[in-house]
């Protein structure tokens, strides 16, 4: 938030503001950042950056000049190596990872080096033809010494208003006595020196009077005897001009071999001096942490009995089978309940989902063309047209819950948030305390009572802190008074002796410690609405969670697949506060 590319100021940090509405507009910002590479690529995201005045920040920092020109570096990098194309961030960082991974081929060494961010302190190399008045504030001259080649081609010069070719030069041996006689020749090479001279004395005026403070030319005397002559006088002349220059101009004599380099000073031992050892742990508790990160950080997740599958899309979790005791009643039969299982199945319905419009005209075609899009490349063993039916049961499946929600086909895309990211500060807390701070407020009757219980006992160890990121399938808003409810579509595999009504899936989200997603997810909406909405009233606004779980929806039985659950607005406040705060209480 502090750094060049938000440049929110260090007050923001005092008093919580950057907790409520400036951590708002910091969150809002990356990810319109984020959208925008995933649309456009580089050139939307840099103009954005721009109309965000990145650079005008830069430059007022120290330094600036050095920052700008070195992130214009990366950003002209990554343009180069994605074509300018949309990429999301993950993308962005393997180019860089790539351009890291080359740095030693020469090639890409070159692209690499370290671009200068101003020349006004650099020594520059020209020649004298592109130089300008008082151009520089300090100009070295080493070369004026040195006689320029002779002209290539024919000696040729003005002589009477009349440029004439050295025509003896032409004819070289052949000329015989009878065609010197007729031949223009002894002028022209004499006028052609001449000329070349008057053209070394202009051009040695012009880097003259190039140096603002100081000129510096270094002199040596012709090998030839013939030049002698001309360079002693050119030298005296030299020598004059500079004495009377004030010291703005210096002679000095070429040094005839190479430079003496002074020796490196040898290093003078101080026992003093120590090497600096690194004995500090590295906390690994302080990180990005999700849902699933704190189940593939626990060392015993199924500490609890199950009757339930576990999760196939959500994180890391494994697939499996559920087991356990004998049902109360005959599984329901579903289109779904049979269909592939693993992580890409999940993957293709939640994408499907999160694209379909539930509202749409044609619905069962709209189904049946997402489903055809994504299957194409999945290799999953199942046909578009029977996942489209499938899904569309699913869709058609009335809510119920505290709000007695209707299906979701009467959710229009105005009313709905899929995927909704959130990022929140997260102190130093454990699931067990979580579970402890949801066991203060729980009813008796709570369906994840039990959950709680053994998690506060240590049923899922994980030790947290850090930020607390995740994404909500679905958040929707319902009814004449805008009610707020979130959901989360599950593909577990149900056990041949898990009939997929609420009462049997309960233990499904006991198994898979769903409720602690629930929870987590929960108090990501509660903070989203307590910003955005000024009359927000939890009690009343905010309905609940409901995990879908897709294999056992159907129309025909209303509320089968879902289980929904809210606990006390006291419980998400309190675990609000501890997540903010680790403090449990108060």
């Amino acid at each position: 938030a502090v750094g060049w590319f938000v440049g929110v100021g260090l007050e923001a940090m005092e008093d919580d503001r950057l907790v409520t509405s400036d951590g708002i507009d910091v969150v809002e910002r990356l990810y319109q950042w984020s959208r925008d590479l995933e649309r456009g690529g580089m050139p939307l995201l840099l103009r954005s950056l721009a109309d965000a005045g990145w650079h005008t920040r830069l430059l007022t920092r120290v330094d600036g000049e050095r920052h700008v020109t070195d992130t214009d570096h990366i950003a002209e990098l990554l343009q180069s190596v994605t074509s300018g194309r949309a990429m999301s961030a993950v993308t962005a960082l393997e180019a860089l990872d790539g351009l890291a991974a080359a740095a030693t081929q020469r090639v890409t060494a070159a692209l690499l080096a370290r671009r200068i961010d101003r020349d006004d302190d650099a020594v520059q190399v020209l020649t004298i033809h592109k130089a300008k008045g008082l151009e520089f504030p300090v100009v070295l001259c080493p070369y004026l010494w040195t006689r320029t080649p002779n002209r290539t081609g024919l000696p040729h010069a003005a002589i009477g208003g009349t440029r004439v070719i050295d025509t003896l030069t032409l004819f070289g041996k052949k000329v015989t006595t009878a065609m010197r006689a007729v031949l223009v020749a002894d002028d022209v090479p004499q006028a052609d020196t001449q000329e070349r001279l008057a053209e070394e004395r202009r051009l040695a005026y012009v880097a003259l009077t190039r140096a603002k403070h100081y000129g510096l030319i270094w002199w040596a005397e012709p090998s030839g005897s013939s030049e002698f002559r001309s360079a002693v006088d050119a030298r005296g002349g030299l020598a004059a001009l500079a004495e009377s220059s004030g010291g703005v101009l210096e002679v000095v004599p070429a040094s005839s071999g190479a430079p003496e380099r002074a020796a490196p000073p040898s290093p003078v031992p101080d026992e003093r001096l120590q090497p600096a050892l690194a004995t500090r742990e590295h906390d690994r508790r302080w990180r990005i942490w999700s849902f699933s990160a704190m189940k593939a950080a626990a060392d015993h997740m199924r500490d609890l009995p199950t009757t339930g599958g576990v999760d196939e899309v959500d994180g890391d979790d494994p697939d499996g089978e559920g087991s356990g005791d004998e049902a109360t009643a005959a599984p329901l039969v579903t289109l779904l309940r049979e269909a592939p299982g693993g992580t890409r199945f999940g993957t293709t319905v939640h994408r499907i989902l999160e694209r379909c419009d539930f509202a749409h005209a044609d619905l069962a075609g709209e189904l049946t063309e997402r489903c055809r899009i994504e299957l194409a490349h999945r290799g999953l063993n199942i046909t578009p047209d029977h996942l489209a039916r499938g899904l569309l049961d699913v869709l058609a499946t009335p809510l119920g819950g505290p709000a007695d929600l209707p299906p979701l086909t009467q959710l229009t895309r105005r009313d709905r948030l899929d995927e909704l990211d959130f990022h929140l500060p997260l102190a130093g807390v454990s699931s067990q305390q979580i579970a402890g701070c949801l066991l203060d407020h729980l009813d008796p009757a709570d369906p994840a009572l039990t959950w709680a219980q053994g998690l506060a006992d240590g049923g899922l160890p994980a030790d947290v802190e850090g930020r607390l990121t995740g994404s909500i399938d679905l958040v929707a808003r319902s009814g004449p008074d805008q009610q707020v409810w979130l959901a989360d579509y599950k593909t577990n595999r149900l056990g041949p002796t898990n009939g997929g009504r609420s009462a049997e899936l309960i233990e499904v989200m006991d198994h898979s410690h769903y409720w602690l997603q629930a929870t987590l997810y929960l108090v990501a909406t509660h903070r989203y609405l307590r910003w955005r909405r000024p009359d927000y009233d939890p009690d009343r606004h905010l309905v609940g969670a409901a995990y879908l779980f897709v294999r056992a929806m159907t129309p025909d039985a209303p509320g089968a697949g879902v289980v929904w659950w809210r606990p006390p607005t006291s419980a998400i406040e309190a675990v609000d506060r501890l997540l903010g705060t680790g403090v449990r209480g108060g």
